[in-house]
């Protein structure tokens, strides 16, 4: 059996554990932004064709 990390090791695992949690949380967020800017473009140039279309 292996021995245990030292609390150093320990300390420095959680911390990188952390920060992956922390850049996959971020990456998530990006990606319902994202998402959620797609739609907003599509409504508006849905609406501005509506209103293109009604003008003529």
């Amino acid at each position: 059996m292996a021995p245990p990390f030292s609390k150093e090791t320990h300390e420095l695992l959680e911390r990188a554990q952390r920060a992956i949690d922390e850049s996959i949380r971020l990456r998530e967020d990006s990606q319902r932004a994202i998402r959620q800017a797609e739609s907003w473009q599509f409504e508006l140039e849905l609406r501005l064709s509506r209103e293109r279309t009604a003008a003529i």
